[in-house]
């Protein structure tokens, strides 16, 4: 954990969060936290554990598909708005 919030700021665009905030109990705290990332990008592949949000941005449906399906955790993914009427049918 230490090392994904620099390299999320290296490799990504950070668009809302990523600093160290004080929990008061000496522990290390982040603030939620969202970044873009390339698709395929390790940082949006694996888990973090810290309240990251990794958002990829694909050119077509069967690219968001492709890349959702091959994450080898299973971890969450969800599909923009523009996709919503071509996941509904």
């Amino acid at each position: 954990m230490p090392n994904a919030l620099p390299r999320a700021e290296r490799d990504g665009k950070l668009i809302f969060g990523g600093n160290f905030i004080d929990g008061g109990t000496g522990g290390d705290y982040v603030q939620p936290t969202l970044v873009e990332f390339p698709p395929g990008h390790a940082l949006a592949r694996e888990e973090q554990f810290l309240p990251m949000l990794a958002l990829c941005c694909f050119d077509s449906l069967q690219e968001a598909l492709v890349e959702g399906n091959s994450v080898r955790y299973g971890l969450t993914a969800g599909a923009s708005l523009c996709f919503a009427k071509r996941l509904q049918s």
